[in-house]
């Protein structure tokens, strides 16, 4: 497949990056199956990459673009926003099972990560490590995470980060708080990987970079196809974390060995060097199942009934009159 990366919106550091990255990615494809286009009307597919611009939750730039206009059979959508709503065919890291819809929606990877943790580094360690567990995070976007924090187990390290806002610190000291949270991570037999704002967390990815077992605690986080996500990684029902603890001391003696695989399934499913491909693979698969007609737009636009969307939608409105 040939694709056409663009972006429906001015290229902002922190909002608008990915398309860049992901020609990087493009650059560095140790596959060679699929390609990137300059020219939108000789690819096969015009994928709008986004991330989440602030002042457009649900992406009407994209359907208003030219180029969608003009091709909307072949445009899909790749975002990383919290809470998506796909309007069209789109690649969703954080879709939520309830709505997942397999002719309209793929789960995703996370790619082009605003602030990279450069801490965050996979080393082959044979020293003992000090936690069964840890968890440092900020408790503000989800209940389960206060109740993670709110564990009472000595051989942990639980930490809430709500007060700590990655892009307002100076270097050092945002230095500082990634190199602790890296060497924490290392230090523990597995990392928590609870929701947050959304039903997926960078976090999963980074534990699994580090060669550390994923301990994924999200009721409705949909897996991307591909990945053994059993032979590396652990779910726990968000009703059972008081558990955590007696589940992880079970599973313990083969934390070294998923962790290992978490890092080899990292390499062949996330890293920059295969992400493009995999991201082009489905996009080849939603050209090939995607939904059009009648149902399609009932379904995508009755969504605005759920009561998130509905506030936000009518917030989205107020403040375009502002």
């Amino acid at each position: 497949m040939n694709l056409f990366l663009t972006s429906a919106y001015p290229y902002h550091h922190s909002q608008n990056f990915a398309v860049s990255w992901l020609k990087e990615s493009a650059r560095l494809d140790t596959f060679k199956e699929h390609s990137v286009s300059d020219d939108p009307d000789a690819a096969d597919i015009i994928l709008f990459t986004e991330h989440h611009p602030p002042e457009d939750p649900y992406f009407f730039k994209v359907l208003k673009n030219d180029l969608y206009k003009q091709y909307p059979h072949k445009s899909i959508l790749y975002t990383d926003i919290d809470k998506p709503l796909p309007l069209l065919p789109s690649i969703l890291p954080s879709i939520e099972s309830r709505y997942y819809r397999k002719r309209l929606v793929r789960s995703g990877p996370y790619i082009a990560k605003q602030y990279k943790n450069e801490s965050v580094l996979f080393r082959e360690e044979s020293t003992e490590r000090e936690f069964l567990f840890s968890f440092i995070g900020a408790a503000r976007t989800h209940t389960i995470r206060q109740r993670i924090l709110d564990l009472n187990y000595s051989n942990s390290f639980v930490k809430d980060s709500s007060a700590i806002n990655l892009w307002e610190l100076d270097s050092n000291t945002k230095k500082i708080v990634e190199k602790e949270y890296a060497d924490v991570s290392l230090n523990s037999h597995f990392i928590l990987c609870p929701r947050g704002e959304g039903v997926n967390s960078y976090r999963l990815y980074e534990a699994m970079e580090m060669g550390i077992t994923p301990v994924i605690i999200s009721d409705d986080w949909v897996p991307m196809r591909g990945p053994d996500w059993d032979e590396f990684s652990l779910r726990v029902a968000e009703k059972d974390i008081q558990e955590i603890p007696d589940i992880l001391l079970e599973k313990k003696g083969e934390a070294r060995k998923m962790g290992r695989l978490a890092r080899k399934n990292w390499e062949m499913w996330f890293s920059k060097e295969v992400c493009f491909h995999h991201i082009a693979c489905m996009c080849e698969d939603l050209m090939k199942s995607r939904e059009s007609g009648i149902n399609k737009k009932v379904y995508t636009y009755s969504q605005f009934l759920r009561p998130f969307h509905t506030r936000n939608l009518l917030r989205f409105y107020k403040n375009s009159l502002l």
